[in-house]
């Protein structure tokens, strides 16, 4: 199973600079709650851009990794947590680290890489790797460019869960804007297509953005928010408030994929949980028949003035 990539002992020291040894666990989920309740969903692909156009201005992204994010409730199980938000990025990190080493692609593209903090890592990582990013937002897209440009950030350094070999192979990484709904490159351009919190984002083209992955490459690995980690409770109410991703593992098939392995044993926010998925390229499961109810109703009006 993924799960045994990573230790319980590997998670614990990954996520320990992080933990907060002060502060109530309880009074922070109330916070929480009351936080989701005056939330409006505005999913657009519109919406996303420009939410995103605004975030990624002016913003160097090294230093906010540093600062680690604010105190949030996690759970791990039925541990009760409080640490810092980015500690869970770190475990996201460890996965791809463990994962690239037993997938051994010479070629990956990261969807949806925000300001390319995850490629420059990997890519320090694994220099003999050639990694591609693809990004919506022209803000997001100068961010990674200014990132790759310069010399790797110490920052970086210290967040990264294991030591890095080369710190100079950011430099080759390449980065283009465009949409996940139609990625600008040929059939299988890739050995593997990873997103991070990206598809969370896509819920108004998950259709279009899931088939392009399997165009691309043979093998995806995609940490998400599928349904089957929010199903009820306050992590549904949070994704459903957010216009989140909605599909589950189960319907990776009808988009071209199969799951192969999983894993959900590690902390999780309290408010949205994330699993890891690594998927394969299948064949597409038919989709029924779809006939609006307008269509339906037309069609039986003029059957019943046709009949007699």
């Amino acid at each position: 199973m993924l799960g045994s990539l990573l230790s319980t002992s590997d998670i614990e020291a990954t996520i320990a600079p992080y933990v907060s040894s002060t502060g109530d666990w309880d009074r922070a989920v109330r916070k929480v709650h009351k936080s989701v309740k005056r939330l409006e969903c505005n999913g657009s692909q519109r919406s996303v851009s420009d939410n995103y156009e605004a975030k990624w201005s002016g913003v160097d992204p090294a230093e906010r990794y540093a600062a680690g994010g604010s105190v949030a409730p996690f759970q791990w199980g039925q541990r009760p947590i409080l640490m810092r938000s980015l500690a869970v990025k770190r475990v996201y990190l460890l996965y791809l680290y463990r994962l690239i080493e037993q997938l051994q692609p010479r070629s990956v593209l990261e969807v949806g890489c925000g300001t390319g903090i995850n490629l420059v890592l990997l890519a320090n990582r694994f220099p003999d790797i050639r990694f591609h990013g693809l990004e919506l937002t022209r803000s997001g897209v100068e961010q990674c460019q200014r990132l790759i440009a310069k010399q790797f950030p110490a920052q970086l350094l210290e967040f990264s869960p294991e030591p890095l070999t080369d710190m100079t192979a950011h430099h080759n990484i390449s980065i283009l804007q465009g949409t996940a709904a139609d990625l600008p490159y040929p059939p299988d351009s890739f050995d593997l297509v990873v997103t991070v919190l990206a598809l969370e984002q896509m819920e108004q083209i998950r259709a279009r953005a899931l088939c392009e992955i399997g165009r691309v490459a043979p093998r995806a690995v995609l940490i998400e928010p599928f349904r089957d980690w929010n199903r009820d409770g306050l992590r549904r109410r949070y994704t459903k408030a957010n216009g989140y991703f909605g599909a589950t593992v189960g319907n990776l098939p009808s988009y071209g994929l199969k799951a192969t392995l999983t894993a959900a044993d590690h902390p999780m926010k309290v408010h949205l949980g994330v699993g890891v998925v690594v998927a394969e390229r299948a064949e597409p499961r038919s989709q029924p028949l779809y006939w609006p109810r307008q269509l339906l109703r037309l069609i039986g009006s003029r059957i019943q003035r046709s009949g007699h």
